[in-house]
């Protein structure tokens, strides 16, 4: 079974719309305000997309991270545009995306931070987008 990297990719960028003025502040106060899980969950995807970009020098990238960071609704897209194709070419930092949003979607406090952001069919599209990867078909 084929992966959809732009569903990993859209999963991964929604679970950074709520955090994304929480990224620019970073820390421990962050992580009280929001819960740990959460902030922990999501700085490891937003540390993941970060990296990838710096490593390719992929001045693109950076600047629509910054630009998402700043309008995280505005720019949800386009990241998650840039975001797919960094996933098509390099499916071992695919799969490493799919697995730490994989592993977002199974932690209570995530799903629940979500529902209270986005409302509770919005979040489950994104719990299913999340879990796509797991499901075997024999």
């Amino acid at each position: 079974m084929s992966v959809d990297w732009s569903q990993v990719a859209t999963g991964a960028v929604a679970v950074l719309v709520p955090l994304a003025p929480y990224l620019q502040k970073a820390g421990e106060e962050v992580a009280k305000e929001i819960g740990k899980a959460v902030w922990e969950k999501g700085k490891a995807i937003y540390q993941a997309i970060r990296g990838r970009f710096e490593e390719d020098k992929d001045e693109k990238g950076q600047a629509t991270l910054k630009l998402f960071l700043e309008d995280s609704q505005t720019f949800e897209q386009a990241l998650a545009r840039l975001v797919s194709q960094k996933a098509q070419a390099d499916p071992a930092f695919g799969k490493r995306l799919q697995d730490l949003v994989q592993d977002a979607m199974v932690n209570q406090g995530v799903v629940t931070f979500l529902n209270n952001f986005y409302g509770e069919v919005r979040a489950k599209n994104i719990v299913q987008i999340g879990t796509a990867g797991v499901v075997h078909i024999d």
